[in-house]
């Protein structure tokens, strides 16, 4: 496909004529290319037009990163005096793939500071992501056969699990625990104590979760509830 033909045929049709709607005024040669703010190397173009130069331009120029960058920033950077075109799902997530493409090949071999660490933990904490981002990112991993770590990983999850046990240890070393603390650590380890379950004992909540082939939680918030559906499921004494 001939990408420059069809950028000067927008170009050369909007220089022709006037319009009364909403408009956006498009550098023909971009800046990032030398392109001046002098009135012939401007046009006004409708904001459908100037999103899809936009595009052009990247398809004609594909090595130059600047064009990419400005017209992602095209799809996320909007004000109450602009009405910017808004892309489709699929031409909005392709942009972005590209984008994060050139940001992870301009941060390899960069060692970001402490001080950048820290204030990127401070803004992003309390985020929560939305349920649209959270059910893809459940489906890639399933996927891909479920989320492996690596041996190192393993080994740093295990040491710091172990550091906050005994961090737990230490604080509650002598201290007197009251019956509704008792009660919380029940309840955490539920799925450690024994049940009888229409008259079958279990030894642990895990045991009659794994024979019955239904969640742990499930079996505790049945047991729990007292309904008349779930009368003979209780903890055994």
């Amino acid at each position: 496909m001939n990408y420059e033909k069809i950028y000067n045929q927008i170009i050369n049709r909007a220089k022709n004529r006037i319009l009364e709607c909403y408009t956006e005024k498009h550098h023909i040669i971009p800046r990032c290319m030398g392109g001046s703010d002098e009135k012939e190397n401007l046009v006004n173009l409708t904001a459908r037009e100037h999103f899809i130069c936009h595009r052009l331009l990247v398809q004609i120029h594909p090595s130059n990163n600047k064009l990419k960058f400005a017209l992602w920033a095209m799809c996320n950077m909007k004000s109450k005096r602009q009405s910017r075109y808004t892309p489709s799902s699929r031409i909005y997530e392709s942009i972005k793939i590209e984008v994060i493409k050139l940001i992870s090949e301009k941060k390899k071999g960069v060692k970001l500071s402490e001080e950048h660490k820290r204030k990127t933990s401070e803004t992003l904490k309390g985020r929560k992501r939305p349920q649209e981002v959270i059910d893809k990112m459940v489906k890639t991993r399933k996927e891909n056969g479920g989320w492996k770590h690596s041996d190192e990983t393993k080994n740093k999850i295990r040491s710091n699990n172990g550091m906050k046990r005994q961090e737990v240890r230490d604080k509650l070393k002598g201290r007197e625990i009251s019956d509704e603390t008792r009660k919380k650590l029940s309840d955490v380890s539920v799925h450690k104590r024994a049940c009888i379950i229409d008259g079958v004992w279990y030894e642990s909540i895990r045991e009659a979760s794994n024979q019955l082939g239904i969640k742990w939680d499930m079996v505790s918030d049945r047991i729990k509830s007292k309904s008349e559906k779930f009368k003979n499921w209780n903890y055994a004494e």
